[in-house]
């Protein structure tokens, strides 16, 4: 239960250790790091959580609510959660594809999906590589392309 691999707390804790290696007075501060780190998501998950509680409208609906549980689980999972393996994913993809098309999300889940497949490769200890090739790269192609959606409507409106 306290192996921490390729999760978000792994990208993290490892790039501490490679700084704890070029500055070598940070090494003491390991454990300290390790559970600001786990302490952090841990509370931002509960934040989290309790603002989607927060937000949830009056009319709600299926839709609402498989949006809100993807994204709550996914939070969970890929970010908060200790351990991340590609199998884990297998919980996000069903609900994910009940999703309109559009909807980041679905498109963000099933990026993550297909990038899991990396896990089969040279990549297994790779920790901060594994991190940043399964789950922020997606990330950053989801967010650009949804940044760069509402231009393209704008300029297909122009006559």
């Amino acid at each position: 239960m306290t192996l921490i691999d390729n999760s978000f707390h792994s990208f993290l804790i490892h790039i501490f250790e490679v700084f704890a290696r070029l500055v070598p007075a940070l090494s003491s501060y390991h454990d300290v790091a390790n559970s600001l780190i786990k302490n952090t998501l841990r509370l931002g998950l509960l934040v989290f959580l309790v603002a989607q509680l927060v937000k949830l409208p009056r009319n709600f609906s299926r839709k609402i609510f498989l949006e809100q549980s993807l994204l709550s689980m996914f939070v969970l999972v890929c970010i908060v959660s200790s351990k991340f393996n590609a199998w884990y994913m297998g919980m996000l993809l069903p609900m994910a594809l009940l999703l309109d098309e559009q909807y980041w999300l679905r498109r963000l889940v099933i990026l993550v999906t297909s990038f899991e497949l990396l896990s089969l490769t040279f990549f297994k200890q790779a920790y901060i590589l594994n991190y940043f090739t399964w789950v922020v790269l997606p990330a950053l192609i989801v967010f650009c392309r949804r940044r760069r959606k509402p231009r393209e409507m704008l300029q297909n409106r122009e006559p």
